[in-house]
């Protein structure tokens, strides 16, 4: 069943193969860690069925916090970059794809970027690495805690209506959580801002 976790997992699926891969050396130990990586998640999930997206949440947000503290672990970017391009086959065969054209199209984008990468060494600069790697981190924290949080609030919502009258339900949004969201945005917004004048 596609839901929106589904969605950001795709999402951060996609653009954790371009990042991850656009760091990996030109050595064939990270060629070999990128192969072994994408056949590890491309066999296991060769039936269609779905990962769990806090799982690989969790573990792309701790990749790109490693690779943005210890960016000389290649082979663990090499990996990841891979295992995530191994999972675009079952992903794209839950909206709709045949398993190897899903696969196919995980292959290209890791293929194109490590060929883009080798050719080019200025394709991804290590500044623009380091702010893909926040997104990734901050992106994988969300998928991996959203489904989380969405079920303790339905459950909340739930024992909510249960203890309220019957005839009045009322479901709303607290405010607080609408304030912090904005003032974490504008804030982000702000210091974007600033750190590029």
């Amino acid at each position: 069943m596609v839901t929106p976790f589904f969605h950001g997992l795709l999402l951060l699926t996609l653009i954790g193969v371009a990042v991850f891969t656009a760091g990996i050396g030109r050595d064939r130990a990270s060629i070999g860690s990128l192969v072994a990586g994408f056949l590890s998640t491309a066999w296991c999930y060769r039936e269609g069925k779905l990962p769990d997206p806090v799982w690989v949440g969790g573990l792309a947000a701790m990749v790109a916090a490693l690779q943005l503290f210890r960016p000389r672990y290649r082979l663990v970017s090499a990996f990841s970059g891979g295992a995530l391009a191994g999972l675009c086959g079952s992903l794209g065969s839950a909206i709709g794809f045949a398993v190897p054209m899903g696969t196919v199209m995980g292959v290209l984008e890791a293929g194109l970027v490590t060929y883009l990468s080798f050719r080019n060494p200025d394709f991804a600069p290590r500044d623009l690495r380091n702010e893909a790697l926040v997104g990734v981190v901050g992106l994988g924290v969300v998928v991996a805690v959203a489904p989380g949080l969405l079920s303790g609030w339905q459950t909340a919502a739930s024992l909510n209506v249960e203890v309220q009258d019957k005839n009045i339900v009322s479901i709303s949004v607290p405010t607080w959580t609408i304030t912090i969201g904005a003032a974490a945005t504008i804030s982000g917004g702000l210091f974007s801002i600033w750190r590029h004048r």
